[in-house]
């Protein structure tokens, strides 16, 4: 709203600005001429000053459609290219080359449609060569981002190639590089094709005009090729060598000839250039005086920045400071040049300062970088705000590792950007090698990149032998932010070299370690969330604290309500694993305060979190204040009412998926089931909550779950059978689905579900459920493991009450058990019990008979105990 307010201030403070020129232009109106060209320069100047690029373009399209001739349109069209080209500079990454491809594109669209002299056709024509040599411009001063400090060490062999080979030999060019050399051909081109053309038009110029067109191209052909032999340069040093000499006659040629002073100072100003790339300082401190000054207070850059730049390649900040002092009246471009050139220089203060090893000196150093640091990002925009940024990252790393170390650690990085991971490791090996024993910081810093090295290789196994080195020589040296880097990129290999082999468990631990050791440290959320992802299906309570934590951990408020909505998925499926096993999970209760804490905070906060957003934690929370509540009786329309208000925010728009918001009416489908049931409605009403739940429910074993929660077989109440009967028919369900596989996944889930069969069976009086359960898992071959765990549920009463079914599998373990075995006398025990349920007396006696002979104790106290109640039982022969 602010932003908007602001943008309407500035159009409408332009819009008076418009105004009052055209009224200082005299008794003439606006409509009937333009501006005197001083006053339209001016005015101009102003607008594009204060960043008013739109009102800029408009006034010159505005005045465009006034113009009488189409030599004054392509003049207006010139200044619209100008303005898109400074525009550019103050632009982000993203928008900087879709602006200079804007005005190529607009400029040719004009010569389409209009016919100008064939002197403008020639400006427009090397308005867009310069349009196109310009975003490589922008991207080198990108590049020297921090590396403006004793460049003339650092350049003598180029960062991208030194360390790769020992003859200086070409190097292949990254992706960046073969973009900026296509821009600069098309260039040279268009120049090369205008300069033929020159050659077969000049009879329809007159002389003067010729000259100044020569001029123009050969300047803006020069300035092709400087940014030519700047990136050979750092590509191929020996035929920048080669091209430097006639890039200097051509430059030196052209400042004699022409008769223009601006063009002349431009072409000695680009003399300069040359020099100082070249590190050729004494020629370099002849030539940067010679450019007259006066002429060149547009440019992006003046005499005196080169100066700041020779001087920082010298290694002489302070002198810089002078230099940059006596720059007056800096704006747009060139004031953004200045503030950028000005953090270097706290930049050179530091790493002199880190060189000479004076700590007071040091600490005095960084605290001016960084107050520098912070007035730059208020300030910068655009070219110069992305270079200070490599600058920043540049005083990062000589502070973690100094400044040797750090040279080497960005040839590195461009090694490895190259792909020539072999040589990048190479050259930090041998660096090791040389630092001293008591170096561990420095020493951790190139093992930490050694490990990102080796896991860009994909190779695991040396990523982590790299990467725990380094962790311990991180933690020998007291970096704790550093460690915890080392360990979680440690970890990142295990998780690859655990996927090869999934039996290794050292993963899940080296996580659990990282949570628990590095818990104040970001790493720990990322390590959280790698943890919620491995443990999520085999430890559902484990997972729930995760997520609870990542939630808790989180800032923005879109992302926390995000977390705690996953964690309320998690904490359901965590709810579902403790009815299954009978146990509560540790770490509940304050799972169930963290949440009821969050959502208060959140209600609190109507601005950031609004109900329908909280739909998901809200029904959580309703269903976890049913289950508490020991007064249901008393209570049941406050929860209905609830219920009621949740399946509102339901309709209304949400961020819910359609997952959640499926899981959200499941939630309260349950709900007012129960309620129906403990409120003795209307069997029409009964009937239409049971249907809605049958009809929606697609987890119908955690709604199974969740409904053993509220019926009891020990302290029944009103409504159990009802609720049992409909339990059951959802686990008649559940058992179709899984009979029509015969996998052993779904085997599996039969066996961990059997107990809630079982209860429902009891409860809702449904025998043929367990018996059809019973029959399903028998139709499988169940491994001995399986077997137990049916057992175990089975003879945990002491009748299991379930007929021929229950029976038949007794005698399956029978066959497959050994005799006198745990099993196979539980086995003989139950179906003793069978035959006396069924009326069967002989043969339980013989059974008990047979087996008190042969296994008197019958293996333990308790089924000996169990056999002498059955024969007991037993009618007298």
């Amino acid at each position: 709203m602010i932003g908007g307010m602001w943008k309407s201030v500035r159009h409408r403070v332009c819009c008076l600005l418009i105004l009052a020129v055209c009224f200082a232009a005299g008794p003439r109106s606006c409509a009937q001429s333009a501006l005197p060209d001083r006053d339209e320069e001016e005015f101009l100047r102003q607008l594009i000053g204060r960043q008013f690029y739109d009102l800029a373009r408009q006034y010159c399209e505005q005045q465009n459609r006034r113009a009488t001739t189409t030599d004054e349109s392509a003049k207006w069209q010139r200044r619209i290219g100008q303005i898109y080209a400074e525009q550019a500079w103050l632009s982000d990454a993203d928008s900087r080359d879709g602006l200079l491809a804007l005005a190529v594109e607009r400029t040719t669209d004009f010569l389409k449609d209009q016919a100008p002299s064939a002197e403008e056709q020639f400006l427009l024509r090397i308005q867009q060569a310069g349009l196109l040599s310009q975003s490589v411009r922008m991207g080198l001063v990108v590049d020297e981002g921090g590396h403006l400090f004793a460049r003339e060490t650092r350049d003598s062999v180029p960062l991208a190639h030194s360390g790769a080979d020992d003859d200086n030999g070409p190097v292949a060019l990254s992706p960046q590089q073969k973009a900026w050399r296509q821009s600069l051909t098309r260039s040279e081109e268009l120049l090369a094709a205008l300069e033929r053309q020159l050659a077969t038009l000049k009879r329809e110029l007159n002389s003067r005009q010729v000259l100044e067109i020569r001029d123009q191209l050969k300047l803006q052909l020069l300035e092709t090729r400087l940014l030519q032999w700047r990136l050979l340069s750092q590509t191929d040093p020996r035929q920048a060598f080669r091209m430097q000499n006639e890039l200097d006659e051509q430059l030196d040629a052209l400042a004699r000839s022409t008769r223009s002073p601006v063009t002349e100072s431009l072409a000695r100003l680009k003399l300069a250039e040359i020099s100082l790339h070249s590190h050729d300082t004494q020629r370099f401190d002849l030539r940067v005086r010679s450019p007259r000054r006066e002429y060149l207070q547009d440019q992006w850059v003046v005499p005196a920045f080169f100066e700041a730049r020779s001087l920082l390649s010298r290694q002489d900040p302070t002198a810089v400071g002078r230099v940059l002092q006596n720059v007056s009246l800096a704006k747009g471009v060139q004031r953004q040049h200045l503030i950028w050139l000005q953090l270097e220089q706290r930049l050179g203060d530091c790493e002199l300062a880190a060189e000479l090893e004076n700590p007071e000196l040091v600490t005095r150093s960084r605290i001016a970088f960084e107050r520098q640091l912070q007035q730059a990002g208020r300030q910068l925009q655009g070219v110069f705000r992305d270079a200070a940024e490599r600058t920043s990252r540049r005083y990062r790393l000589v502070r973690e590792v100094g400044v040797h170390i750090a040279d080497l650690v960005e040839t590195v990085e461009v090694e490895k950007q190259r792909g020539n991971f072999q040589s990048a490791l190479r050259l930090i090996d041998r660096s090791v090698a040389k630092l001293p024993p008591t170096r561990d910081g420095p020493r951790a810093a190139l093992l930490l990149r050694a490990g990102e090295l080796h896991i860009a290789a994909g190779q695991w196994p040396q990523a982590v032998s790299r990467l725990q080195q380094a962790e311990r020589l991180f933690a020998k040296a007291g970096r704790a932010s550093e460690q915890a880097t080392a360990d979680l990129l440690r970890i990142f290999a295990l998780s690859r070299i655990s996927q090869q082999t999934p039996d290794r468990t050292d993963y899940l631990e080296a996580l659990e370690a990282h949570v628990r050791q590095f818990s104040q440290e970001p790493t720990a959320d990322q390590a959280r969330r790698w943890l919620l992802l491995a443990v999520r299906n085999s430890n559902k309570p484990r997972a729930a604290v995760l997520a609870a934590d990542i939630a808790k951990a989180t800032s923005s408020p879109r992302q926390k309500l995000a977390a705690w909505n996953d964690f309320v998925v998690c904490f359901d499926q965590a709810l579902q694993s403790q009815q299954q096993t009978g146990a509560d999970f540790e770490g509940r209760e304050q799972l169930e305060a963290d949440l009821r804490t969050q959502i208060s905070q959140m209600q609190q906060q109507p601005d950031l979190f609004a109900e329908n957003e909280m739909v998901s934690l809200l029904s959580l929370q309703l269903m976890l204040d049913f289950q508490r509540d020991v007064n249901q009786g008393n209570s049941l329309e406050d929860y209905a009412e609830r219920s009621k208000k949740i399946r509102s925010l339901t309709a209304s728009p949400t961020p819910l998926n359609d997952q959640e918001q499926q899981q959200v009416l499941r939630r309260m489908d349950l709900l007012d089931v129960i309620i129906a049931a403990r409120s003795r409605v209307s069997p029409e009403q009964m009937d239409l909550a049971r249907r809605r739940l049958m009809q929606s429910d697609a987890a119908p074993m955690m709604t199974v779950s969740q409904l053993s929660v509220h019926i009891s077989v020990q302290q029944p109440q009103s409504g159990d059978g009802w609720l049992a009967g409909m339990g059951a028919d959802l686990l008649h369900r559940e058992l179709t689905e899984q009979t029509k596989t015969q996998s052993k996944a779904a085997t599996a889930a039969l066996i961990r579900h059997l107990p809630l069969a079982q209860k429902f069976s009891q409860l809702g009086h449904r025998s043929e459920l367990m018996s059809r359960w019973v029959d399903r898992l028998l139709s499988g071959r169940l491994s001995a493991e399986q077997t137990f765990q049916v057992a175990s549920v089975l003879g945990a009463s002491p009748t299991s009450g379930n007929g021929q079914t229950v029976a038949a599998f007794w005698k399956q373990v029978l066959t497959t058990q050994a005799k006198g075995s745990d099993l196979w006398l539980t086995a003989q025990l139950k179906l003793a019990d069978a035959d006396v349920q069924n009326g069967n007396f002989a043969e339980a006696a013989r059974r008990l008979g047979v087996v008190s002979t042969l296994y008197p104790d019958w293996g333990s106290p308790e089924r000996k105990t169990e056999a002498a109640r059955l024969r007991m039982s037993l009618p007298r022969q």
